[in-house]
């Protein structure tokens, strides 16, 4: 339940803080027109990484658990491109939990691997 949690927060975070940065980067467009150009690029990938980590966190959450998905961590830690710790955060515990021996052994007792 923690990882699917580390999945879920930061994707719901990840919904609300997209917009956040986006308003203050166009607002503020005229200033820096060169680094507000490539920012949109941005923006996507941490829209389709808080969509993944949401769908990831949800189907962990379901009876039988799913099993975590290592792209859509990467993807949470490559959000520090759009200045999001929070997320980069979780992306960098979950891939922590990714590695323990146990957590590694309980999704192999389930007949998962990842």
């Amino acid at each position: 339940m923690a990882m699917a949690l580390l999945y879920l927060i930061p994707g719901i975070f990840s919904l609300i803080w997209v917009p956040i940065v986006a308003t203050l980067t166009l607002s503020g467009m005229a200033v820096m027109l060169p680094c507000a150009m490539c920012t949109w690029v941005f923006w996507i990938v941490e829209l389709v990484a808080a969509v993944g980590a949401i769908i990831v966190g949800a189907k962990m959450l379901a009876n039988p658990p799913g099993a975590p998905v290592k792209w859509v961590t990467v993807m949470m830690i490559i959000t520090i491109l759009d200045c999001n710790i929070i997320t980069m955060t979780a992306g960098i515990l979950t891939l922590v939990f990714m590695a323990n021996v146990e957590v590694k052994q309980y999704y192999a007792n389930r007949g998962m691997n990842y």
